[in-house]
């Protein structure tokens, strides 16, 4: 018997603002949890720019609790900073960051 993997849902949607453009990171919500526990999370997000195809990284938690690193190809930075210079959506809800207060470093 041959069983069908399920799709994963991708209900949350991280975006940042750039100078010309709004890059989005979409994931399931296990993800999510697991970057608002303090876990290193990183994903590889495909995105075209007038044409031309580029790849971002995020990577959350990675210079420590409630970091944003948004990078792409030719090591450029769209974002160093903090989560809460990002937007978050959750099944379409806008999260209020602003008061988001990371796990403590262990």
């Amino acid at each position: 018997m041959t069983t069908t993997k399920k799709p994963t849902v991708r209900s949350v949607e991280v975006s940042i603002e750039t100078v010309d453009d709004t890059l989005t990171c979409s994931m399931a919500l296990v993800t999510w949890r697991r970057i608002l526990a303090g876990r290193v999370v990183t994903r590889v997000v495909p995105y075209r720019y007038e044409g031309e195809r580029f790849t971002s990284e995020w990577i959350f938690n990675g210079a420590g609790p409630g970091t944003l690193h948004v990078g792409y190809d030719d090591c450029g930075v769209h974002l160093d900073g903090a989560l809460s210079d990002a937007s978050v959506f959750v099944d379409g809800e806008q999260l209020e960051m602003s008061t988001f207060e990371p796990p403590p470093a262990s």
